[in-house]
């Protein structure tokens, strides 16, 4: 728990790094050299993490293959407390953890490159600075800013091979080499993991970008910023009621086919009182992932998918166990919740953006801030909250089927065919508890989860109200400031009209226009660093460098705003001279 910590505070501090002015100049790219010379270093931290991925699995493999060797292939049961067993579960539980320590390391590698290395000046390129030089593309652009990141983390799986097929003792996909075992293994973790967290993100971006390249949609949001709030709770919610048929197929499912098994849970789902609309079965082959979960929270898009790995393998018993286990999170309506703490931490981020100004500010500089932001939600709230909610899906199950010792024996099953440690310390899973702490907990008769559900449902409905009074709050204050926004955009395009003029012929008449707009612009909006420096560049095309009223003016930018790294390189070489 101590090196999550760690972790997740260097990359918290790192990202403080903007907001408080503290964000290095060294390796802006100001030439082209030294925006080749960031490229080259990006490129070369990110070598340097996949070779520390592949010296720890190195490390394990040559324990696990020395623990292993004496273990007969046919071994029914990994978590017999025998001598070797129990020193290979040892080994499981440092690897699980050591490979999420690795993880966050790559998100304190990818903040590094943002705000060291300034990798978002890299691709959208400041005036009078040298990167890709790229145009504005929706979805494209910032997609690219993510590249290091995504490209990094999907290339780090290619060592995790050698170790999955040592730990999951059954057989990988049959294929006619290594290599093409090592691309069907990458091709089902970007359909399993990859694409799941990826293709929300884009839609999420591609959205507002283009909603963005539409003048009155973006005028209205920049008068009224909180209907960009109103728009993502929105497109939160079409994405929770879609997803579910997305998944369909890029999971490769079909139905279950009709049968006593199809039969049985049917008929658990009449005693439980809950609405599925069809049982999926997850084609993945030979591979052994063991796995089942529910999809969808309204009866018309709510799916149980099984993996065929748990068909095969598991009972109907056993199955009807896990099913019921699935059925527990639609019974104490989960995914509603997290929707609802979605929509919670939605309004609490609007409110501190409301509050923070700068340094919660839109752009590509602080996108790293807010993915801060949502690390440690995922660390420390959600993870705690599907902890418990798992453990009440559990109990249902008991309750449901009146079988502790099926559901039991389902567990470590799942749990030796995908290779998961019987007991875990620290957090080895966002989502669930150790199969050690679930199979003592159904036992525990003394346990309530029907009063531990009131007591997350008050602490939610408190935080809702937080989060709403917050969000009323900035409703408010920016309908109160709407003629304010509105003065600032349109001292945004008399700037914008000044710049093209700046930037066309050098002639007296454009220039002295130029500095008519640009004065315009600042009665409009007297708080903005940049219409200052152009109106110093305006002043000193006029009357040369080094002239009194052009220092004016970039001494007032600065004042203005002293964090960002772009204008402060800028107004360095402006002031020195």
């Amino acid at each position: 728990m101590l090196a999550q910590i760690i972790l997740v505070t260097f990359s918290f501090i790192i990202t403080l790094s903007y907001p408080l002015g503290f964000e290095p100049l060294l390796f802006l790219p100001t030439d082209h050299s030294s925006a080749l010379r960031s490229v080259i270093v990006i490129l070369l931290i990110s070598i340097l993490y996949i070779l520390i991925g592949i010296h720890l699995i190195q490390s394990y493999l040559s324990l696990l293959s020395t623990q292993m060797s004496s273990i007969p292939k046919e071994s029914p049961d990994i978590f017999r407390l025998e001598n070797n067993q129990l020193q290979i579960q040892k080994i499981l539980a440092r690897y699980y953890r050591h490979l999420f320590n690795y993880r966050l390391l790559l998100l304190l590698i990818y903040f590094i490159q943002v705000y060291i290395f300034h990798l978002p000046l890299l691709v959208k390129t400041p005036i009078g600075f040298s990167g890709l030089g790229m145009k504005e593309i929706p979805l494209v652009t910032n997609l690219i800013i993510l590249s290091p990141f995504l490209f990094t983390f999907l290339v780090s799986y290619i060592p995790f091979y050698w170790m999955e097929r040592i730990i999951h003792p059954a057989p990988m996909p049959m294929t006619s080499g290594w290599m093409r075992g090592l691309l069907d293994y990458l091709v089902f973790q970007i359909r399993t993991y990859f694409l799941l967290a990826l293709l929300p993100l884009c839609v999420f971006i591609l959205f507002f970008e283009v909603l963005y390249y539409i003048p009155s949609c973006r005028n209205l949001i920049m008068v009224y910023p909180f209907v960009e709030w109103g728009l993502s709770v929105i497109i939160v919610l079409l994405m929770y009621i879609l997803a579910p048929f997305v998944l369909k197929y890029l999971w490769i499912t079909e139905p279950m086919k009709e049968g006593s098994l199809r039969l049985f849970l049917r008929s658990l789902c009449y005693r439980a009182k809950v609405k599925v609309k069809d049982f999926l079965v997850w084609k993945v082959g030979e591979r052994a992932f063991a796995n089942a979960l529910l999809i969808g929270f309204l009866p018309f898009n709510r799916f149980v998918i099984f993996t065929d790995t748990i068909i095969r393998k598991l009972s109907n018993e056993e199955i009807a166990s896990v099913f019921a286990h699935e059925i527990g999170h639609a019974k104490f309506n989960h995914l509603p919740i997290y929707l609802l703490v979605v929509c919670i931490y939605l309004s609490i981020v609007s409110t501190m953006e409301e509050i923070s100004g700068s340094v919660f500010a839109v752009g590509p500089s602080n996108f790293a801030f807010s993915a801060g932001l949502l690390i440690i939600f995922l660390l420390f709230i959600f993870s705690k909250l599907s902890h418990r909610f798992e453990l009440q899906a559990d109990w249902f199950a008991r309750e449901l089927t009146n079988d502790t010792d099926t559901f039991s024996r389902a567990l470590v099953k799942i749990a030796h065919l995908n290779g998961i440690p019987f007991r875990t310390t620290g957090i080895a899973s966002l989502t669930h508890p150790s199969i050690e702490k679930r199979i003592i907990s159904i036992k525990d008769d003394s346990i309530n989860p029907l009063q531990e559900m009131r007591k997350i449902i008050t602490v939610l409905i408190i935080l809702f109200a937080i989060g709403i009074s917050g969000i009323t709050l900035v409703f408010n204050n920016q309908i109160i400031s709407a003629n304010q926004r509105r003065l600032k955009l349109e001292a945004s395009y008399l700037a914008q009209q000044a710049y093209a003029l700046l930037n066309s012929q050098k002639e007296t008449e454009k220039i002295q226009q130029s500095i008519s707009y640009l004065s315009a612009a600042i009665k409009l909006d007297p708080n903005h660093s940049l219409y200052y420096i152009l109106l110093g560049d305006a002043v000193e095309c006029l009357k040369g460098k080094n002239n009194p009223e052009s220092m004016r003016f970039y001494e007032t930018a600065y004042r203005l705003n002293p964090v960002d790294p772009v204008e402060r390189y800028y107004l360095s070489g402006k002031l020195n001279h």
